[in-house]
């Protein structure tokens, strides 16, 4: 288990990084309107900015044990 995280660990913490610059930094009101109503590729960039903000160890480290074949 311990070597899958030191596998992951770095993926993680960009992640959340990138997560939190987006959370804390990155105004509503920008977001609103570049990602608002007229623009057809919305969803896919609201899809890109949002990601990271979920990527966190409850979730990621499920998906890694599964791709790496461990199993408890």
């Amino acid at each position: 288990m311990l070597e899958i995280l030191k596998k992951v660990i770095f993926y993680i913490l960009i992640g959340v990084g990138i997560g939190a610059f987006i959370h804390n930094w990155i105004p509503e009101d920008f977001i609103v309107g570049v990602l608002g109503s007229g623009n057809p590729l919305g969803v896919v960039l609201a899809t890109l900015c949002g990601v990271p903000m979920y990527a966190d160890i409850f979730g990621t480290i499920p998906i890694a044990l599964s791709v790496w074949g461990f199993r408890c």
